[in-house]
């Protein structure tokens, strides 16, 4: 586990094992990454999970998904997809920006879920962008 503390004292903490999860004091800006080597033939994985706590709220603004290969990138909220995108050979990355950022009210947990069907193991990866802050 590493975790680094900003100027502002928000600190960031990332755990890694085989499904990469990212934890947060509550402040004004979030950035999480992860990726996740993703099996061949459609064998989903999670790239990325994001807790939202009790009394808190994020606000999803953008989204970043990427790999080298024809690959679905679904986002979850709990067990609910809410949205997705998909990258290809030609267009390696995908950025969804949101004119509203998507409230998330918590207690929830957000996934980004991916899966290809290539022949081989891909890494494939995401970043997540918005707010996490009390809920007022």
């Amino acid at each position: 586990m590493a975790t680094i503390t900003f100027f502002d004292s928000t600190t960031f903490s990332i755990t890694s094992v085989l499904e990469p999860t990212a934890t947060y004091t509550l402040g004004t800006g979030l950035s999480a990454y992860g990726s996740v080597v993703v099996p061949p033939g459609g064998l989903p994985g999670i790239v990325l999970t994001q807790a939202v706590g009790n009394n808190e709220i994020l606000r999803i603004a953008s989204l970043t998904v990427w790999g080298d290969i024809d690959a679905d990138f679904i986002v979850y909220r709990d067990a609910v997809a809410i949205g997705g995108c998909r990258t290809s050979p030609s267009k390696t990355t995908e950025t969804i920006l949101l004119p509203i950022p998507l409230p998330v009210t918590g207690p929830a947990t957000i996934y980004i879920k991916a899966q290809h069907f290539g022949t081989a193991s891909e890494t494939l990866k995401a970043n997540l962008s918005g707010t996490l802050n009390t809920n007022s």
